[in-house]
């Protein structure tokens, strides 16, 4: 009986997510197909979105903008746009840094435990750009370890330290 329940939650949800992912993929697909295009005749390698660094931003924000590139690697996969992929990837692995104010609260907040938080970080960022790399090569089951990987980092760093920052910005 449990598992009937399950089923009946998990089902609409991978319908929904390939219901956007597909909607996302057409309303963006002449865009990405000049991306591809442009990347292609710039000769652009994975390594290339490293040219500039972004401005420091709050925490919240950049956690808003990783989950909406996890949402557009999940497009990405569901319909085997790669570029997208890559794209999105690379903005994971790239994200801002967070602004000094925020990592301050975080030291404070976590203390001893800020070293577990920058191997969570460390673990994202390289899995993120493996990620990018294994699109660039259209590798399918690369970019799926590597997703894996990135998830698990994103959830237990919540599940470890999301609550005690949440309450420590209030």
């Amino acid at each position: 009986m449990r598992r009937n329940r399950i089923t009946l939650l998990v089902i609409p949800l991978i319908l929904v997510v390939v219901i956007v992912g597909w909607l996302y993929s057409q309303e963006n697909n002449v865009d990405n197909m000049n991306l591809n295009k442009v990347k292609s005749s710039d000769a652009t390698s994975a390594g290339d979105y490293q040219q500039s660094k972004p401005d420091p931003m709050s925490l919240i924000v950049i956690m808003d903008m990783m989950l909406s590139n996890m949402q557009k690697v999940d497009a990405g996969i569901y319909n085997e746009n790669y570029g997208l992929i890559e794209e999105s990837a690379g903005r994971i692995a790239d994200h801002p840094p967070i602004r000094k104010k925020d990592l301050q609260l975080i030291k404070e907040t976590l203390g001893n435990q800020m070293k577990t938080f920058a191997k969570f970080d460390n673990k994202v960022h390289h899995h993120a750009d493996s990620m990018r790399m294994a699109a660039h090569q259209k590798d399918m089951d690369e970019i799926l370890r590597h997703y894996s990987i990135v998830q698990s980092g994103c959830v237990s760093c919540h599940a470890h330290f999301r609550s005690r920052i949440l309450k420590a910005q209030k």
